[in-house]
């Protein structure tokens, strides 16, 4: 089964000699349309030593866009990778077409045409600008929201086992206030403004600088994941301006103050006292009380050790 070879531009990447197409390039075998790295087929006496080609194409009928051309050599043949491509639709008219990968969620092929009115010169030009600004990302991300890049984003750090509190905070963060504002926008289009005026917005309904910029850091760590991950070139959070945090004195209680309310405190409840008593004594936050073991507590040598949290 092979299809004809699609119009080339000069912007096509370079060839790599295989008789196979790398990952994520839509191919035919056994008559059957899929996307990925086929199996290497078994060498034969007529094919041993010599390359082998396999026409390509999307999952459903082939476009020119994501087709392969096939060019012979002598050792084989050369399998030129088209990300890109162009055809002339009728005088001064182009269509120009760039491959994009898999959608993250359907994984089916997906692709970028324009339509160029003009010489073959000005299709190149629009056909190079498609592949530098569409063509270096990873295909995983293609298509993908802000709020499915924080649903991963949140996986990702039950993965790195960060304390259920801590997850916790980012959930209650992400859905009260952040993926109602921006969860639908698209990645690519996702912009340091957008940021502004969320950080905007909740300086208005009252809340805190430092509770704005926790928001941000979500955020911006969401991105910094995307970008490590290929889904995007860069963390647009970094050019956001959420609000300064202002250096207020933090008045600490007094000794009476603290002995008055572990004394209230034991008259209520007698387990809570020395709860109360340890906090002041050693600042240890809540979930950090809460999540104390006998194992971590040593009498001989009067040794407390944190060692987690809930």
């Amino acid at each position: 089964m092979t299809h004809p070879s699609p119009c080339q531009s000069r912007w096509a990447e370079p060839c790599a000699r295989s008789a196979h197409p790398p990952p994520d390039v839509p191919f035919c075998r056994a008559g059957k349309w899929t996307v990925g790295l086929p199996p290497r087929p078994p060498a034969t006496k007529k094919t041993a030593g010599q390359g082998r080609c396999e026409s390509a194409g999307p999952s459903v009928r082939p476009t020119p866009s994501l087709l392969p051309s096939l060019q012979r050599s002598q050792g084989g043949c050369i399998v030129r990778l088209v990300r890109g491509t162009k055809r002339k639709r009728r005088d001064g008219v182009w269509e120009v077409r760039v491959y994009l990968g898999r959608d993250p969620v359907t994984g089916t092929p997906k692709q970028l045409s324009r339509t160029v009115h003009g010489g073959a010169r000005e299709a190149d030009d629009v056909l190079r600008d498609l592949i530098a600004t569409h063509g270096g990302t990873s295909s995983d991300g293609l298509g993908a929201t802000f709020g499915q890049l924080l649903d991963r984003w949140l996986d990702e750090c039950e993965r790195l086992d960060r304390s259920p509190t801590t997850l916790r905070t980012y959930r209650a963060q992400i859905d009260l206030t952040i993926r109602p504002a921006l969860g639908k926008v698209k990645l690519n289009k996702l912009s340091a403004r957008q940021l502004d005026e969320l950080y905007g917005d909740m300086k208005e309904k009252g809340k805190s600088a430092k509770t704005i910029r926790n928001h941000h850091a979500i955020i911006s760590s969401a991105l910094h994941q995307a970008v490590r991950w290929g889904w995007v070139r860069d963390n647009v959070a970094e050019r956001a301006r959420p609000p300064r945090l202002r250096q207020n004195g933090v008045s600490a209680p007094s000794v009476d103050e603290v002995r008055a309310v572990v004394m209230a405190a034991e008259d209520r409840d007698p387990r809570l006292a020395p709860l109360l008593m340890l906090a002041a004594l050693t600042g240890m936050r809540r979930g950090e009380l809460c999540a104390l073991r006998w194992s971590d507590v040593d009498l001989e040598k009067g040794v407390l050790s944190v060692s987690r949290s809930v």
